[in-house]
């Protein structure tokens, strides 16, 4: 298990969704700046959030609001069709 620490801006408002199960389920963008001057580059995390916790940060998960998340991180990479390696 690899665990992260994120710091940046919310990209985006948060968007809260139900399960099947009926567990909520808050899902968000976090911008994050690499580097510094001419080389600085954002970097977008995608950000989810479950359960009882994802209804009561839902409300204050604002575009632009300032940010630190600490949780589990997971790589999200595939192959494309053309066989070049995403993510």
């Amino acid at each position: 298990m690899l665990i992260a620490i994120i710091a940046g801006r919310i990209g985006n408002n948060a968007e809260l969704k139900t399960t099947k199960n009926e567990t909520s389920v808050v899902t968000f963008s976090v911008a994050c700046d690499i580097g510094w001057g001419d080389k600085k580059q954002t970097e977008w995390i995608k950000a989810t959030i479950f359960g009882k916790r994802a209804d009561g940060l839902h409300p204050h998960l604002k575009k632009g609001t300032a940010i630190t998340l600490t949780g589990e991180a997971k790589s999200n990479s595939w192959i494309s069709k053309s066989g070049e390696a995403k993510g």
